[in-house]
């Protein structure tokens, strides 16, 4: 079995698999797993599944979910009991403050305690409610000049909802994926072309 994966990613047009080798094809396989609840939702937003998986590939790349428990646990209580941290959770990565975000623009009729906004994010549900959530904001917005779609929503999901366009495009030729911006570009790579390559690769042809 692993030598077949190997030579999948060996003949992958991809060079993210072939970088990111088993965990590409984990991320891969989270998504064909929940292929069903995640069609769902892309067809609730009129929008095609590749481009919605595309937006989080990036994330499902570095997510570990041993790591992921280990990492959060103590930023979780300090969070809960109403201290100013935040921090990345769950298999997209999001963010308490992100989801508190997209509550408020949206005005949504749900419980909106610290406890309520925690207990979705540590559900896939919840992180696909939140997903579906950002992508009607951005659906909102008119499309850039020489922007496609999934370019400028995985773009802005990876710096920011409340990025400029300038900002955006700042951003755009970034190199800190997957370790961020503190860390020297020489050996990252661009969210974005990550989430591209994915819609590329198995987008509709």
């Amino acid at each position: 079995m692993k030598y077949l994966l190997f030579l999948c990613l060996l003949w992958s047009a991809s060079p993210y698999a072939k970088k990111y080798g088993t965990n590409y094809q984990k991320a891969l396989n989270f998504l064909e797993k929940h292929q069903t609840l995640l069609d769902q939702t892309a067809a609730s937003l009129n929008i095609e599944t590749a481009e919605l998986n595309a937006v989080v590939f990036p994330e499902l790349l570095r997510y570990n979910q041993l790591q992921d428990i280990l990492e959060t646990k103590a930023l979780e209580q300090a969070y809960l009991r109403g201290l100013a941290v935040d921090f990345s959770i769950g298999p997209f990565q999001m963010k308490p403050s992100f989801a508190q975000t997209l509550e408020d623009r949206l005005d949504l009729e749900i419980d909106r305690s610290p406890q309520a906004r925690l207990a979705r994010l540590k559900t896939l549900e919840g992180q696909v409610f939140y997903l579906h959530c950002f992508l009607m904001l951005c659906q909102k917005e008119k499309l850039p000049t020489r922007w496609n779609k999934v370019e400028l929503w995985s773009c802005k999901y990876n710096s920011g909802l409340d990025k400029t366009i300038e900002e955006l495009a700042y951003w755009r030729q970034q190199k800190a994926f997957p370790y961020g911006p503190k860390v020297s570009p020489d050996n990252q790579d661009n969210y974005t072309d990550i989430a591209l390559d994915y819609y590329a690769q198995f987008g509709p042809k």
